[in-house]
């Protein structure tokens, strides 16, 4: 930094150090002259930021942030939780906060009834995809468990994305698979295989554990005017809630995940219409050219 002397620095992932940053910031203070005032960071999980995050390990950290606040290193921080950015509100003695959506990309158009075709949905099924990888923390087992209970014989399970279950949990996928009430597609899916699946759905499933911060699924999800089933969880459950995005299920709770999706499919038309109304908002939002305006806006904090 000395010698090169930016003017601005853009910290793409400020999570990778933050811990560590901030940590030493509460034993020692501040830091040197040769960054300060220069760091533009976008901080993907800001917990100690957030009032709402108790603990030891938060209190330090924010201790040691505010510190480096007080000194004057950050000039603006990029956050993805546009709750916490209006709470932060431009108070007296903070870095300016910048929201960035979390954005979606866009994807190939694909012809609904040949993508539901293709990934072999049945013809009068309602569609649930669950995209990605099947971490427990995803809460693929929720969704496994919901489907298992659930009253609507709509419901349909898509699982797209590369699966490393249990040997128990892939016995209980194999048996819906056996009972026409899934389909599974175990493998890396391309980018046109991704807009088949996104096409073939009906709903997206988001029914992930205990999930603090952001998601770009449900920026997709939105992008092609598919409602979600959340977990009620922090960031996304209420952005679920506030921007009309779908319908929440208690957090870690396959029996309300059930209720979750019977009630999404038996929606009104009016409350459907509602939800593409919030979908389409919220695509617009959190487009590609809505981020780069944001990265600008940080950069010139």
């Amino acid at each position: 930094v000395e010698r090169c002397s930016p003017d601005r620095i853009l910290v793409a992932n400020l999570d990778e150090f933050a811990t560590g940053l901030f940590r030493r910031a509460s034993v020692w203070g501040g830091y040197g002259q040769s960054m300060k005032g220069r760091i533009r960071g976008i901080y993907h999980r800001p917990r100690p930021l957030d009032p709402a995050q108790g603990g030891f390990g938060n209190m330090l950290k924010r201790f040691g942030y505010r510190r480096l606040v007080h000194c004057g290193m950050f000039a603006g921080l990029g956050i993805l939780d546009e709750f916490l950015v209006a709470d932060a509100g431009g108070a007296s003695g903070t870095p300016r906060m910048t929201w960035m959506p979390d954005f979606w990309r866009p994807m190939e158009t694909v012809h609904r009834e040949d993508a539901r075709t293709t990934m072999g949905i049945p013809e009068d099924a309602m569609a649930l995809l669950f995209f990605g990888v099947s971490h427990r923390r995803k809460g693929l087992d929720l969704a496994v468990s919901a489907m298992e209970t659930c009253a609507d014989e709509r419901a349909f399970l898509l699982l797209a994305g590369r699966q490393d279950n249990d040997s128990r949990l892939a016995s209980r996928i194999d048996r819906l698979v056996k009972k026409g009430k899934a389909v599974v597609h175990d493998r890396f899916l391309s980018e046109q295989e991704m807009a088949m699946a996104f096409a073939a759905c009906d709903r997206v499933l988001l029914p992930y554990r205990s999930h603090y911060g952001s998601s770009n699924v449900l920026s997709t999800a939105a992008s092609v005017l598919r409602p979600v089933i959340a977990s009620d969880f922090h960031l996304i459950g209420k952005r679920v809630v506030e921007h009309r995005l779908g319908v929440v299920h208690a957090d870690c709770d396959a029996s309300s995940l059930a209720q979750a999706i019977d009630r999404s499919l038996a929606v009104s038309s009016d409350e459907f219409s509602n939800w593409i109304d919030g979908m389409t908002s919220w695509a617009a939002r959190t487009s590609p050219e809505a981020f780069g305006k944001s990265v600008l806006e940080l950069v010139h904090s």
